[in-house]
């Protein structure tokens, strides 16, 4: 079984109103863009996690599959989502 993996830039707020994924349209072809909102607050990674979730959600795949692997500390964060 080959596994493929697929990087999408998400653009993240913090402590938000409620929890939300909006697609945002890219000039680069082959490049998805997320809007972001999350409730957590960005301290010791909770918002990171929440960010996990909620795209795996919206993308209908089991949060284990979406990893932040570059942005932990900032807005703008490079998501692997593995299928």
């Amino acid at each position: 079984m080959l596994i493929q993996t697929t990087n999408i830039l998400a653009l993240v707020t913090t402590n938000a109103r409620d929890n939300r994924v909006e697609d945002q349209i890219s000039l680069a072809p082959m490049q998805r863009i997320l809007r972001v909102w999350v409730t957590e607050t960005p301290e010791h990674g909770h918002a990171n996690a929440a960010v996990e979730d909620l795209v795996a959600h919206h993308l209908g795949i089991a949060p284990t599959l979406v990893t932040v692997v570059r942005g932990h500390r900032g807005r703008r964060k490079l998501l692997a989502v593995r299928r």
